[in-house]
């Protein structure tokens, strides 16, 4: 095997890694991360009131 080789071992989907890692990385500048932490102030299960 070549590590220059991306082999997702879930789905099967392969990719050249660098090309693989490029998309990752613009993906992350587009999409916002996902937050698991309750804000200071709101209990949890609840939202803010505007």
């Amino acid at each position: 095997k070549s590590q220059s080789e991306f082999l997702c071992c879930a789905c099967g989907h392969t990719a050249h890694a660098d090309v693989n890692a490029a998309r990752n990385i613009a993906w992350a500048a587009v999409i916002p991360p996902i937050v698991s932490e309750t804000p200071a102030g709101v209990a949890p299960g609840t939202s803010p009131r505007l």
